[in-house]
């Protein structure tokens, strides 16, 4: 059966953190919920160097620079770490619109990735789900193969 809808035309990708080793903090650009209703963000961990602790969250803002940023309540995974056993993880962090600080103008999310102690190989994709508006831009996929 043929499906009418491609799934990259229904879920955008807005944001994402390219696969590396990495040993810092990183994070998207901030994305605006104006153009969808719900966020998925999903992360991969591969391996951890000696001791290395990995953290994602979801953080708001009021603007695209970040202003009065501060974290999503409830949107962040359970530390993983290297000498937990809790590399070659996959995690997932989804978010509603109404989960946002609405009331006083947060409308922005960006996930923030925080690899520590030792490098992590990782990655992160911010997809939107249920758009606001047809059709949703997917320039920012390098290739798309129906």
């Amino acid at each position: 059966m043929a499906y009418a809808v491609q799934e990259t035309e229904v879920k955008p990708l807005l944001g994402w953190i390219d696969p590396d080793l990495g040993l810092s903090t990183y994070r998207t650009p901030w994305v605006s919920m104006q153009t969808t209703h719900k966020l998925e963000c999903y992360i991969q961990v591969g391996d951890m160097g000696n001791l290395a602790t990995f953290d994602c969250a979801l953080l708001q803002a009021q603007d695209e620079d970040g202003a009065g940023a501060k974290a999503i309540t409830g949107k962040a995974i359970a530390q993983l770490t290297q000498a937990g056993g809790d590399g070659n993880n996959r995690c997932a962090i989804l978010l509603r619109t109404e989960e946002l600080d609405v009331q006083n103008r947060f409308c922005y999310v960006q996930v923030r990735v925080r690899a520590l102690v030792a490098a992590s190989n990782f990655s992160v994709l911010l997809l939107g789900a249920v758009p606001r508006f047809a059709a949703v831009d997917t320039s920012n996929w390098t290739e798309i193969v129906p």
